[in-house]
């Protein structure tokens, strides 16, 4: 950000409030950091004490040093004690930037409230004989000198007409932390519903009051705009409103119906093309018209040339062969065209793909989208080819490696392109992926290359004869349609994937170990096998290398039998040494041993429920557990015990002797308290789930509670509140399970349990919970 201040005036401040250092430019905040408490030294290494310094820091051993000097021209400085707000800071920049930015001279304040007499003179409500910086003459809760500090209107209390006055915007809380709306903007997040609308309940009540969160277009992140959600009937704060498995947005983008979990689609929303040829069942020589594409851009037909099954050996067992489909000058084209999949412009995408060539040219091209013939950076292909320019990818450019306005790539070295050629004759996978900036290329997992190419790519959207373009396999395109095949592909293909989204190295990586089994050593695993547990060995059976799918919430075994027809239950099998109780680590477990002596022998994959992150029956006291009162009443605490209410449970859950209730007895009126679990680690998890045994038993309408997750340190709020419904009179204790919120994963939390009673009399016990458990969960 600093880098805009070069060669022009510019106020910059800093702040330190005794937690937290920011700094600004030009009155916005451009950044802070949270750390322990300062000490600067007092005094030099040789006893004279530390002054004021303007122009330079100065070193440890005394004042006569200028390390990291300043090299500009200085205006103004001014030191308080005290820590600005950042509206205070903005006022200040504000009251001072027509001199340095206008030349404006005359700064004249006749009532000396800190605002100059030309800008009062604008507005009817101020009066440059009163000092009046401080009053409110809107009656919006902000100050006049905050409202020009803000550029809100000092004397319109709704500048921007939402419904909301621009103090309720301003010092609007979420969790006790600021979360302001733009009082300049009717519609912060853009999603089509007014900032009034909006109200961050989480709960729908009609068009007026929807719940959404006003500072977040999408609120649950489905691809669904929250003013559409509202629109269609589906959930603006459940990703998958019918529980189908699949995204709203991705349901809506496919014509599945996001109300009706029997209607869905069957493949990943970010997922364009998926096509496997591996498994067609088909004889060699045997015609392909069409190929089954699970992804949005539907089925691949034939549009020029033959297409045929041709079968190739796994690279380190020639007795397997693994299937494809051979292409020479043929093309195949997908029903859904490239703009409509959004495979235009400046897209990001991820594209992988696994290829049988015996000898190729200097370009051939595997899958392709927009078209060739130029301007620069406007077409999409990628290449198994010895081009040192081109042979990767083409996105029509040409010209020496070097020239930063070429924006095609070629396989490394940079600039010789001669590693591609170790995968002549031989399966091998290549993937692509672009980030908006940077082309990477990779090799059987490795990276091999990579371009920037800035401002330069704008892939076609149509051919010259006015036709959307297609995504390709075999071929690209030129320019006046695409019934071509410029730059043919002269091998076999297997698979292609083309995501919208960008892959990192590691998930590249991951994705070809599982692949390569089938490629490398022929194991095939079986497709009903969620964990595609395989064996193999890369070494010629030195080592023996283990693979599967797994998830956070289970840990594994491997047992193996040199006898398995004698003993064909895997379960009464020896644990391999290494391999016992590990935890999982998704996508993917791999683990490799040195080969066991004997010349059979079956290794067999055992799965369980891994145990859980936390858990607390309460049967052994309070421990760590921690209870806060909120209120000025203090009719009701957390107690821990045996409840004994006028109605509700009289025991923990499972009959047990121990629980939290809110009293033991009854709860009192006019209460907010908050129970916190220990600090809990949920470092290294993809996902979480809490669970508890809850009894609620209140009044059914005007109390309420809620599960909060806190970070450790500074107790700021992790992700949305998440309520109980307290509308329930239980009868039983019941089994409650909430998603720990992304935003906890990765940090040191605690749980609070927040019960709220209205101003009420009731003789009821209010809520009570046992049994808390915390279990890893894949995302």
């Amino acid at each position: 950000d600093i880098n805009a201040t070069a060669n022009r005036w510019a106020h910059l401040a800093y702040t330190w409030d005794g937690t937290t250092e920011s700094v600004y430019i030009d009155g916005e905040l451009s950044n802070s950091e949270v750390h322990i408490p300062l000490s600067p030294h007092l005094s030099f290494q040789d006893g004279t004490p530390t002054p004021f310094a303007i122009g330079s820091e100065s070193d440890a051993g005394n004042v006569n040093s200028t390390p990291i000097a300043y090299s500009g021209t200085i205006a103004k400085v001014l030191v308080e004690d005290v820590a600005r707000s950042e509206a205070e800071i903005r006022t200040v920049f504000n009251a001072e930037s027509s001199l340095f930015f206008d030349g404006v001279l005359d700064v004249s304040d006749l009532d000396g409230d800190g605002i100059f007499d030309s800008i009062e003179d604008l507005y009817d409500c101020l009066d440059k004989a009163v000092a009046d910086a401080d009053a409110d003459p809107d009656g919006d809760s902000l100050s006049n000198r905050a409202e020009l500090g803000f550029g809100t209107d000092p004397c319109n209390p709704d500048s921007d007409g939402d419904g909301l006055s621009d103090g309720e915007e301003l010092n609007r809380l979420v969790g006790g932390q600021s979360a302001p709306t733009d009082p300049l903007s009717e519609d912060t997040d853009g999603d089509g519903l007014l900032d009034s609308v909006e109200t961050g309940t989480g709960v729908v009540n009609g068009t007026d009051n929807t719940g959404t969160d006003p500072l977040v277009s999408d609120t649950d992140e489905d691809g669904l705009g929250d003013l559409q959600e509202l629109q269609l009937g589906t959930d603006p704060f459940n990703v998958d409103s019918d529980g189908d498995g699949a995204e709203d947005g991705a349901e809506v983008a496919l014509q599945t119906d996001p109300l009706d979990a029997s209607s869905k689609p069957a493949f990943p929303s970010d997922q364009i093309v998926k096509v496997d040829m591996t498994c067609l069942d088909l004889a060699d020589g045997s015609i392909v018209d069409t190929v089954v594409n699970l992804g949005q851009a539907g089925p691949f037909t034939t549009l020029i040339g033959q297409v045929e099954v041709a079968s190739h050996p796994a690279n380190d067992n020639p007795d397997v062969q693994v299937q494809g489909l051979a292409f020479n000058g043929d093309k195949m084209t997908a029903a859904v065209d490239a703009p409509t999949l959004g495979l235009v412009g400046n897209q990001t995408y991820t594209v992988r793909a696994w290829v049988f060539n015996p000898a190729f040219g200097n370009e051939e091209a595997v899958v392709s989208w927009g078209h060739r013939g130029g301007p620069l950076g406007s077409n999409a292909g990628m290449h198994q080819g010895t081009h040192p320019t081109f042979g990767a990818i083409g996105h029509w450019g040409g010209g020496p490696v070097d020239n930063p306005n070429e924006p095609d790539v070629g396989w490394g070295p940079n600039g010789d392109g001669s590693d591609i050629l170790a995968t002549q004759g031989r399966w091998a996978q290549l993937s692509w992926v672009y980030d908006g900036l940077e082309d990477r290329v990779f090799i059987d997992g490795e990276f091999n290359n990579s371009e920037e190419h800035p401002n330069l790519l704008n892939v076609h959207a149509s051919y010259n004869d006015g036709n959307p373009t297609l995504v390709c396999l075999g071929s690209e395109s030129d320019a006046g349609s695409v019934n071509n095949t410029p730059i043919a592909y002269s091998g076999t293909i297997a698979r292609v994937e083309i995501y919208d989204s960008v892959w990192t190295d590691e998930e590249i990586q991951a994705a070809f170990e599982q692949e390569r089994p089938l490629f490398f050593d022929g194991i095939c695993t079986s497709p009903g096998d969620p964990y595609q547990f395989t064996v193999s060995s890369s070494n010629g059976g030195g080592t023996i290398d283990f693979e599967w799918n797994s998830s956070a919430s289970e840990v594994y075994t491997v047992v193996a039998s040199d006898n398995p027809a004698g003993n064909p239950d895997p379960a009464s099998w020896a644990p391999v040494a290494g391999l016992e109780s590990l935890s999982g680590t998704p996508p993917l477990n791999t683990h490799s041993i040195a080969r066991p002596a004997g010349d059979l022998r079956l290794f067999k994959l055992i799965a369980g429920p891994a145990p859980a992150l936390f858990s607390d029956d309460f049967e052994s006291g309070a421990g760590e557990w921690t209870t806060v009162v909120n209120d000025q009443a203090g009719n009701t605490q957390w107690e821990l015990g045996s409840p004994s209410g006028t109605s509700g449970p009289l025991t923990g859950a499972d009959e047990s002797g121990n629980a939290w209730s809110t009293n033991l007895g009854d709860y009192g009126q006019d209460s907010d308290i908050s129970l916190f679990s220990p600090p809990i680690d949920f470092g290294g998890l993809q996902g979480a789930e809490l669970t508890f045994d809850a009894y609620r038993d209140a009044d059914g309408f005007g109390d309420s509670a809620m599960v909060v997750f806190r970070r450790v340190g500074d107790d700021v709020q992790l992700g949305m509140e998440v309520a109980i419904d307290m509308s329930l009179f239980d009868t039983a204790y019941e089994s409650l399970s909430i998603a720990v919120p992304e935003a906890v994963i990765g940090e040191t939390a605690r749980v609070e349990f927040n019960f709220v009673s209205d101003g009420t009399a009731d003789a009821f016990s209010g809520l009570t919970i046992d049994n808390v458990v915390i279990e890893a969960s894949s995302p």
